[in-house]
């Protein structure tokens, strides 16, 4: 996900704070092995970006 924000950042000419790939909307970012939301009970809930395509 942060290559996405960061490639759309450039493009904008946004500046961005120190520390930023660690929140996004306010929520703490934390690297893992699958994207996935997870809720205030621990339950995983797996994401994924709206029109990704597989290259697999």
């Amino acid at each position: 996900m942060n290559a996405e924000r960061k490639l759309i950042n450039d493009t904008m000419n946004f500046k961005q704070a120190e520390g930023w790939e660690d929140v996004f909307h306010g929520a703490k970012l934390q690297v893992g092995p699958t994207s996935c939301l997870v809720l205030a009970s621990g339950e995983r809930v797996p994401v994924a970006l709206a029109g990704a395509v597989s290259t697999s």
